[in-house]
């Protein structure tokens, strides 16, 4: 009687444990639908058409709502807005996911490009200087960016 108990309480856990991750699996398969058009866009060397880029916005919203925690879901609107020339957009949802992950350099990194292409030296973007090249000093692609 007892080992039935027990594995009564095993699946239960277990369809519990399934129950949390269903979500953050669907959000991520929303999202990987909008990165796959991303590279579709960048190996083809081409802007997003308007449609392509309403159906990536929608996947990658769709997979916010479904994972508000995941911060790479808010960088994936920012690099959306910023191929639509879109960049004071960008930068919003870049200062959200550094909100969300503080000690990313890469966040950074966009944060001080994105304020620069915006012509806008000011205490905001004195500091996401610093913060990249104080979390990613081994990090390439940030010393690119702030170079």
């Amino acid at each position: 009687m007892s080992r039935i108990a027990c594995g009564a309480l095993v699946l239960a856990a277990l369809a519990a444990l399934c129950a949390l991750a269903l979500p953050r699996g669907l959000a991520d398969l929303r999202a990987f639908e909008a990165r796959m058009l991303f590279k579709s866009w960048e190996t083809k060397r081409r802007p997003p058409a308007a449609a392509e880029s309403s159906f990536a916005q929608s996947r990658l919203l769709e997979a916010r709502a479904l994972d508000p925690g995941q911060p790479g879901y808010l960088e994936d609107l920012a690099r959306l807005h910023e191929l639509r020339a879109l960049p004071r957009e960008a930068l919003d949802y870049q200062k959200k996911t550094a909100r969300l992950r503080p000690s990313s350099p890469y966040t950074w990194a966009n944060i001080a490009l994105l304020k620069a292409r915006l012509s806008e030296p000011d205490r905001e973007f004195e500091t996401a200087l610093r913060n990249a090249a104080l979390l990613g000093p081994w990090e390439p692609e940030v010393q690119l960016a702030l170079a």
